[in-house]
């Protein structure tokens, strides 16, 4: 067979799998998640299962039940911290004095909407201000409420089919290792089984490290951002940071999500007070500390706990986020960069004649070849 040839049954293949993902991206996504939350929940199943009364232990079943059901009240908790707290400070956004916070902006947008009329972007005869509250009265008005009701109806329910496929899925690999293990087994030539061995040897470290400097990441992002909000008397410090933590998983967008839930939380959380005086300058302050918190983060933490993880150029990484969050939503963001790390290594075991697989994973090092 030709290089040529070889070439281009090689494209094919990778234009089918890509094809084939991206038809069945959702399952990939539950698959992916239930790997992990596996991989994860492991070292409690294997406590889980130590527990017995003299030679009767608990049965694999019973320990992967409760350890599913530890991750549930995890996501319970989440739930019951951020959502009563969000439907309650909706509810404060009707009481929001409008006028005044009107007033309070008139002479900054009086400014803004002479820069924008001297440059010909705002029709002389439009007024600022006024486009200003008659969009934010139409975005609050009641009328839509029912609308807001049926996408959150919509959300619930896919997130609890999301969960039960997950949790399914999860059941299995928790009770079986050797599930995955054993069908790969019977699908890789036996050639290839070295390549296979090495692989899922790398990506179980690659991927045990890279969570677990999330998780650190995540910690020390919250404690900062924490202490920068309690330092400018932010309303409510530990509910927006732990938010803002959370989010900072979220690669690129997730800053601004926790910045934007603050400054909602900030705004509801001040109804009554003067705006100009009071609530703006607070929210200027919130966002200076957002931005010191994620610059700690970027120049600092980041580097140093992904600086052997990833092994891959930024601009690399911003692409296939980028790709995968127009696929996947926030979710493919999420499991992007673990989910590419992965393929990398694949890609390295399995495609290692091609020249451009040379090139994109000459940067992978397993960690007996960085000790050599």
């Amino acid at each position: 067979m030709s290089n040529t040839t070889r070439y281009i049954l090689g494209a094919l293949l990778i234009l089918l799998v890509l094809f084939i993902g991206y038809k069945l991206l959702n399952i990939i996504i539950y698959i992916v998640i239930a790997a992990v939350l596996a991989l994860i929940g492991q070292p409690l199943m294997k406590q889980l299962t130590r527990i017995g009364i003299g030679a009767y232990k608990l049965p694999p079943g019973f320990a992967a039940i409760i350890t599913i059901l530890i991750f549930l009240g995890i996501i319970a908790g989440f739930f019951i911290l951020f959502i009563p707290p969000m439907v309650q400070k909706i509810s404060y956004v009707s009481e929001l004095d409008l006028a005044g916070v009107s007033a309070g902006l008139e002479t900054p947008l009086l400014r803004v909407q002479e820069f924008l009329q001297h440059y010909g972007l705002l029709a002389a005869n439009k007024n600022l201000e006024e486009i200003l509250l008659d969009n934010i009265k139409s975005f609050f008005n009641l009328g839509k409420v029912s609308g807001w009701i049926n996408g959150i109806i919509g959300l619930v329910g896919n997130v609890i089919a999301a969960v039960f496929s997950v949790a399914f899925i999860l059941y299995f690999l928790l009770t079986d290792r050797n599930l995955i293990h054993g069908f790969m087994r019977k699908v890789v030539p036996q050639n290839r089984l070295v390549n296979y061995e090495n692989a899922t040897s790398h990506i179980s470290h690659l991927l045990t490290r890279y969570f677990t400097g999330l998780f650190i990441q995540g910690t020390i992002f919250t404690i900062i951002l924490f202490i920068g909000l309690k330092i400018i008397g932010s309303q409510n410090p530990m509910l927006t940071a732990f938010f803002g933590g959370l989010m900072n998983v979220i690669p690129y967008i997730g800053p601004l999500i926790g910045f934007v839930f603050g400054i909602f939380i900030e705004i509801t959380s001040s109804v009554g007070e003067n705006f100009s005086n009071e609530i703006l300058p607070t929210c200027l302050w919130m966002a200076l500390a957002f931005y010191v918190s994620q610059m700690i983060d970027n120049w600092i933490v980041q580097p140093y706990i992904f600086s052997n993880s990833i092994n891959a150029h930024p601009l690399e990484i911003f692409l296939v986020v980028l790709m995968a969050g127009t696929l996947g939503g926030i979710v493919g963001m999420i499991i992007a960069i673990p989910l590419y790390s992965a393929l990398r290594v694949i890609a390295k075991e399995f495609l290692s004649e091609f020249s451009i697989i040379q090139r994109l994973t000459e940067d992978i090092h397993y960690p007996e070849e960085k000790n050599l």
